[in-house]
């Protein structure tokens, strides 16, 4: 029998600045979306879960802060059973990162989570701005045949803040 066990990641889309005192406006937006249904019978590697969309143009960049709901655990509803995640990987995806900012490349999100967030900076300035930048998140697992059939989940959010 092939159960599915769906993940449903929740995506918080913050902030966005005008500054109503300068000729050009500022830009500072985050957005995202869930794109991941796995199977936790099976063991995964490196599957895409979300992904986010940045734009900002501030000359001092900005730091993105990701907190997991459950520490990079998903979690059954209804229940206690887990399934946690063994690899939590933050990777640049296209779009223009501002000239003088680093891409994420591999960045092992799970050891360098501290209570459930972990924060990106991908740098101290930018002389260009940043426009449709992707930042990617993969997960992987080991496999759980003996896992209870339901919805599993971990609530993720993204918060994006420019250096003022």
């Amino acid at each position: 029998m092939n159960r599915n066990f769906p993940i449903v990641v929740l995506v918080i889309i913050l902030a966005r600045f005008v500054d109503t005192a300068g000729q050009t406006n500022t830009t500072n937006a985050i957005s995202g979306s869930a794109i991941f249904s796995p199977s936790f019978l099976t063991a995964g590697s490196r599957q895409t879960i979300v992904y986010f969309v940045i734009d900002n143009n501030y000359e001092d960049a900005f730091d993105v802060t990701f907190t997991f709901g459950n520490s990079g655990t998903v979690t059954r509803a209804g229940g206690t059973q887990t399934i946690p995640f063994t690899e939590i990987i933050l990777q640049g995806g296209g779009g223009t990162l501002g000239e003088g900012l680093t891409p994420p490349d591999n960045i092992d999100i799970l050891s360098n989570m501290t209570a459930g967030s972990y924060t990106w900076d991908p740098g101290l300035s930018q002389t260009t701005a940043t426009e449709g930048y992707v930042l990617k998140i993969l997960v992987s697992w080991d496999a759980n045949p003996e896992s209870l059939a339901g919805v599993y989940t971990e609530q993720i959010s993204a918060v994006i803040t420019p250096r003022l």
